[in-house]
């Protein structure tokens, strides 16, 4: 089943979502996305994005979701990545 636009959220106490920033484990994790037209993301997390910069390859992957992107931008007040994505694929 393909991802079509809208949001996902994830409890943190049930489920760990994993990022990976430039094919390395981050340290951040995963609460909420949001899939806009034109293949934006927006990427709600818990934990620091110092480390996320424009341009970085971003991708998270669990039994149940995988999103493959680019960073465009980030809020760090509200912890939140901008995204570019290439691949957005949730398993029923």
């Amino acid at each position: 089943m393909s991802l079509t636009y809208g949001k996902l959220m994830f409890n943190q106490e049930t489920e760990r979502i994993l990022i990976y920033l430039n094919n390395r484990l981050s340290n951040v994790t995963l609460q909420e996305i949001r899939l806009k037209p034109l293949n934006n993301g927006i990427v709600h997390v818990t934990g620091d994005i110092s480390d996320f910069k424009i341009g970085d390859r971003i991708n998270i992957a669990s039994e149940k979701l995988i999103v493959s992107g680019r960073i465009i931008g980030r809020d760090e007040q509200n912890n939140i990545l901008f995204t570019s994505i290439e691949i957005a694929f949730i398993r029923g």
